[in-house]
């Protein structure tokens, strides 16, 4: 496969929402494009401020989905800051994954699927959601 010349180009054209014209790009090529820009690019959600429960549902891809987590914006004091660091991904693959919902009210928001991504902002994430497990846990036995 050979190197796009243009790979900046495109890459700053995509993350700036600008049209792109992938006529002149390989299936291959544009393939790579949105395989390296998609774990960092996450959802656009414009009414993520609204929402007021997070539902996340780890699922393996063996035994099918786990106990869910529920974590209500009122009963949460780091609500806010949990959801500042979920990375959400819009497709599904057949592995092990987690589902996060993100609802106002009864009204789901967003449901996307968060995978293995080894990066940074997915350690954060996942030790906010740990602390969120822990936090529940200890509220539960008072």
């Amino acid at each position: 496969m050979k190197a796009i010349k243009t790979d900046k180009d495109i890459l700053d054209k995509i993350e700036n929402n600008e049209i792109v014209n992938v006529d002149s790009i390989s299936s291959d090529d544009l393939f790579k494009i949105i395989k390296d820009i998609e774990p960092y690019k996450g959802l656009d959600i414009p009414n993520i401020k609204e929402t007021d429960k997070i539902v996340i549902t780890p699922v393996s891809c063996l035994y099918g989905p786990q106990d869910s987590l529920i974590i209500k914006k009122d009963e949460y004091p780091q609500f806010d800051d949990l959801l500042s660091k979920l990375i959400i991904d819009e497709d599904s693959y057949c592995t092990s994954y987690t589902i996060i919902k993100l609802y106002k009210g009864t009204e789901r928001i967003v449901k996307g699927y968060l995978y293995d991504l080894d990066s940074i902002e997915e350690e954060k994430m996942l030790e906010t959601i740990d602390q969120a497990k822990e936090w529940l846990k200890q509220k539960q036995k008072l």
